[in-house]
């Protein structure tokens, strides 16, 4: 299809606004100044040349996009004819313009030659980018129409003839029969702009496509709650979404991943990291690792970073990968209190077996000596040492017995109301002999009035035993521990203090978990299987109070601190 003259803006370029539209409009000018070193103002050879040369984008651009439509299925809206009318265009220019010049044998073969050298590099760009190579095309009708304007401007200054237009120049475009040479520089000038715009809109199509894939991407990756990232084959930093400066309070700036992971990781995390990322870019692997990343508090939180190469075909080498940080630092605390829940689980059962035998070796001893008839004072010192350890393992198992029941909220308190000293007096009472054992100064400081409580009197006691237990046996010999009571706020408060190994801070919060240890030295292990302060906790808050400890630190002793109700009165 041709336009009529007038039809289309003749003076109008499309701006330069992009790194594409800049290599697009070097290669069209490129292109025009190679034509005027070749022929300088002899413009019917320069016309010659662009009309073999302006077939050929037409034509190859209408083929590609038929043979997509073909693979896709899909309409073209009309766009090949489009092409195709530009390619039939152009031959109608050549075909006048071959009246008009009469080119010599020499100027024929140069514009096919020309037209053999562009074809091939514009198929290659095509095939490369089919947005550059509508805008070169663009570009290029925007230098054939500089072109015309140069040869219209020689026609009207008398320095070309203006000859009579040929007849096929007048029946192709339906000029008067009395038309000269200046209406059909006109109308092609027409025709060029018409192209340009239309290849224009081809590439401009295709931009706002791509910027439209870009820009629905972005909105897509700063919704998701995870931190996104893009990095290039050579490890460089593209992309990350909003939520990598949100969470790291880091501006993002394109470079290097060791520089993003230095300024962002945790120190011990760094060399760890680029390692397995490295690794991951040389064999063009997955890449996956757990580290720590700094928030914008300062503080650190574990993730999970994953990425999936894109691997270029033609080297095999990675292109890029396309990755994510996702928050794990809750499944990170999960685990290790498993990890530790388990390692106190096995110590648990080691010290049980441990425990369980001990006594067991004593009362086997002992019924082989009874077995002999020994004298019958040996034989009841023997008795006494076997029921002493049958009292242990008794004690052991009732123990156990009590956590089962507890935890199945089996147990059932026997309440009545009841005197805190007297209770205390039954701890004290208790472990007498371990106190004695260790030669330590008991100091006790009670209230001469009553502290009423309503309570499980046998369970309460063993509350306060096994603190008082846990004192004696966690203090070197002929140390001192101290036993007070006191009432504040309708409350009772009862203190256990020792000048034993004490306990680390990081240890405090634990020390009343089930199989919880308090880290001793050997010289002072007595044994124990871990489960009597979980005891102490869970029967004080079945009583509504509440137990902690506290401690200056290892070697400064130790005070644990419970706290009643008071029975009301």
């Amino acid at each position: 299809m041709h336009v009529r003259a007038k039809q289309v803006p003749v003076e109008s370029h499309h701006p330069v606004r992009t790194p594409c539209d800049r290599v697009a409009r070097g290669i069209a000018r490129t292109i025009r100044l190679l034509a005027e070193a070749c022929y300088g103002k002899r413009y019917c050879s320069r016309v010659l040349v662009v009309g073999m040369v302006a077939a050929v984008p037409g034509m190859v651009a209408g083929a590609m996009l038929h043979l997509r439509c073909l693979r896709r299925m899909s309409d073209d809206n009309g766009s090949i004819r489009r092409l195709l009318d530009e390619a039939d265009n152009k031959r109608m220019h050549l075909m006048i313009f071959m009246r008009i010049a009469q080119p010599t044998r020499f100027e024929r073969t140069t514009a096919l030659v020309a037209q053999a050298v562009f074809f091939h590099g514009y198929l290659m760009l095509h095939l490369a980018s089919s947005r550059m190579a509508h805008r070169v095309v663009g570009y290029l009708r925007e230098e054939a129409i500089e072109i015309y304007t140069r040869y219209l401007d020689e026609i009207e200054a008398g320095r070309i003839d203006n000859a009579p237009a040929p007849p096929i120049a007048i029946d192709y475009w339906m000029l008067p029969h009395d038309a000269r040479l200046r209406d059909v520089v006109m109308q092609l000038r027409v025709d060029e702009a018409a192209h340009r715009d239309v290849n224009h809109a081809f590439a401009s199509h295709r931009d706002a496509t791509v910027h439209g894939c870009e820009a629905r991407f972005r909105s897509i990756a700063n919704a998701v709650p995870q931190i996104m990232w893009i990095t290039d084959g050579e490890g460089r930093v593209e992309f990350v979404n909003r939520q990598w400066s949100r969470y790291t309070g880091i501006a993002f700036v394109q470079g290097a991943a060791d520089d993003s992971a230095v300024a962002a990781l945790h120190p011990d995390d760094v060399e760890h990291t680029m390692a397995r990322f490295h690794h991951a870019r040389e064999l063009g692997e997955p890449f996956t690792v757990e580290h720590r990343i700094r928030a914008a508090s300062g503080a650190y939180r574990w993730f999970l970073a994953r990425a999936e190469p894109e691997m270029e075909p033609a080297t095999g080498r990675p292109r890029r990968f396309y990755g994510t940080c996702v928050d794990i630092h809750e499944r990170r605390i999960a685990e290790a209190k498993v990890g530790e829940a388990d390692r106190r689980k096995e110590e648990f059962i080691a010290t049980l077996a441990h425990e369980l035998r001990n006594p067991l070796a004593p009362i086997r001893t002992g019924l082989a000596v009874l077995d002999m008839n020994p004298p019958l004072e040996t034989a009841a010192k023997t008795r006494a040492v076997m029921a002493r350890q049958l009292c242990h393992m008794v004690r052991l198992i009732d123990d156990l017995l009590d956590v089962s029941r507890i935890n199945n909220n089996k147990i059932e308190l026997q309440l009545e109301t009841v005197d805190l000293r007297g209770v205390l007096k039954d701890a004290i009472e208790a472990t007498h002999a371990s106190v004695e054992a260790g030669r330590h100064e008991l100091i006790v400081s009670l209230p001469s009035a009553a502290i009423y409580v309503d309570a499980d009197r046998t369970r309460l006691a063993q509350v306060f035993g096994n603190l008082l237990g846990n004192a004696a046996k966690y203090t070197p010999p002929e140390g001192r521990i101290d036993l007070s009571a006191d009432v504040i706020d309708g409350r009772a408060l009862i203190q256990v203090r020792d000048t034993g190994v004490g306990i680390d801070a990081a240890a405090l919060d634990s020390v009343f978990e089930l199989f919880s240890q308090i880290p001793t030295s050997t010289a002072l292990s007595q044994g124990g299987l871990g489960i009597g302060l979980s005891l102490v906790k869970r029967l004080v808050q079945m009583h509504g109070g509440s137990v902690w400890a506290v401690s200056a630190g290892a070697g400064e002793g130790s005070t644990f601190f419970v706290t009643l109700p008071c029975a009301a009165r």
